[in-house]
């Protein structure tokens, strides 16, 4: 046996045994395949690169692109821009599960996010977080999901946002109004003082549309609290959704006469939609 395992050596021709003995450390690790994620909600690439202009940026749409901004300083990236686009260029980006969702511009480091995904605000900071991870890895090069390192810093991202949530709700539930329920949801606790603001902030929007605003944002108030759907509680009758927009005008520096002519005018007959008459 041992000459013929001789011969066959000589000839080239490894024996079994020889191959069994090698260590575990010198056989090369078999790369592991398998299928990648891709998100189901992901946009259709177009052909090219359609920015969304800003004066066509809703007012919801905005405070989602604002809070990316945020997030964006929070890791670290004070200086990204972040802007809405109708359409994005196919993506290069390899196994990226939102890789349709947006795009980065490494030349004047801005994030382009699809339209589609500002339309809820939990697909958006998920988008955000994602790409955000990936431009601090590798800002040339968004691909691999699987890159422990895009992992670490993916995680690391997720808990940072965890803590300001936490932070941001805590001082919520112990500093929020009357009308937005007592603290620790103890009826009967009595108004929790709003602090002192000084100066009045400017907005710079006129005032047709600070009434709009306020008009929508009431319509769509009522139209929750007239649904049926949410559990019985005053905090959702009319005259507490009213006051507790009273509450955001008065901390916002809102003119409280905006308020007014609207809740007046709700009540008036021939007066348009909005609640303001043709001599205002």
């Amino acid at each position: 046996i041992e000459r013929v395992i001789m011969t066959l050596e000589k000839g080239g021709i490894k024996s079994p045994m020889s191959v069994d003995a090698q260590p575990a450390s010198l056989v090369p690790p078999v790369p592991a395949t398998g299928p990648t994620y891709q998100d189901k909600d992901e946009p259709t690439p177009g052909e090219s690169l359609e920015v969304m202009p800003e004066s066509e940026v809703q007012m919801q749409e905005m405070a989602r692109i604002e809070f990316g901004k945020r997030i964006a300083a929070m890791i670290g990236l004070k200086t990204l821009n972040i802007k809405a686009a109708y359409s994005l260029p196919p993506s290069m980006a390899s196994n990226n599960a939102f890789s349709n969702s947006y795009y980065y511009s490494n030349s004047d480091n801005t994030l382009l996010v699809h339209t589609n995904r500002l339309s809820s605000s939990g697909d958006f900071g998920l988008i955000v977080i994602h790409a955000l991870s990936h431009i601090k890895v590798n800002p040339s090069d968004l691909s691999n999901d699987a890159d422990p390192k895009f992992l670490a810093e993916f995680y690391k991202n997720l808990k940072i946002l965890s803590q300001d949530l936490y932070k941001k709700s805590v001082v919520a539930s112990t500093s929020a109004p009357s009308a937005f329920g007592s603290p620790g949801g103890k009826p009967g606790a009595g108004p929790a003082k709003l602090g002192k603001f000084k100066g009045t902030p400017s907005f710079g929007v006129k005032d047709k549309d600070i009434h709009a605003s306020m008009a929508a944002a009431a319509a769509a108030a009522e139209e929750v609290a007239a649904g049926g759907t949410l559990p019985p509680s005053t905090d959702f009758t009319a005259e507490s959704l009213h006051e507790r927009m009273r509450l955001y005008a008065q901390v916002g520096g809102i003119p409280m006469d905006y308020l007014d002519r609207y809740q007046a005018g709700r009540g008036r007959a021939g007066t348009s939609n909005t609640g303001i008459s043709e001599e205002e």
